[in-house]
């Protein structure tokens, strides 16, 4: 239903329409103010009204592509572009993209379980997160090999070697076709 079919255009008795001179016909002239103000006008305010209520724009989103708006738990407006799935406002918080640009949900909290520092960067309207490097661990070179474990390494010529413990069986590898292949047999 159009706003503008309520509109008012003209009036059925037009004031303005009316004899310069009146003489003796009081009642009559209120008759034709009061159909004005009693009929025309209030029927239209009415319809207007009733149509505004109709769109029930009390509950309604005026955006073309919002649907909805809510809380969340944390106290954070959501948004929904059709009316099911939500997400947090971006101004209610940080949009979490990682290191390989791939965008993270929004959630209300951001918790850092390790050592980092944080740097605001206002031109890219950005909270930067370092993350510190953790302790070096083991190379990868094992000295001493538990029975039935093995090891590969490669030599300083670029050599894939095979080590094992002495004692035990050879570990079931062979290379076939340029591929290393451990057998299950």
């Amino acid at each position: 239903m159009s706003l503008q079919e309520h509109k008012l255009t003209d009036y059925a008795v037009s004031i303005a329409g009316l004899p310069d001179k009146i003489e003796n016909k009081a009642q009559w002239l209120k008759q034709q103010f009061d159909a004005r103000t009693d009929s025309e006008v209030r029927d239209k305010h009415n319809s207007l009204i009733d149509a505004l209520d109709a769109m029930k724009l009390d509950q309604t989103v005026r955006s073309g592509d919002v649907k909805a708006l809510r809380l969340n738990a944390d106290g954070q407006v959501e948004i929904s572009t059709d009316g099911e799935h939500f997400e947090t406002l971006s101004s209610s918080g940080h949009r979490i993209i990682g290191p390989n640009g791939q965008a993270m949900p929004q959630r209300g909290k951001l918790k850092f379980t390790g050592e980092a520092t944080m740097f605001d960067d206002a031109e890219a309207n950005t909270t930067e997160i370092r993350a510190f490097k953790g302790e070096p661990g083991n190379p990868g070179v094992v000295v001493d090999l538990a029975p039935g474990l093995f090891s590969l390494y490669v030599d300083s010529e670029g050599c894939l070697r095979l080590v094992w413990r002495d004692g035990d069986p050879q570990p079931p590898l062979r290379i076939q076709d340029g591929h290393l292949i451990y057998s299950l047999e």
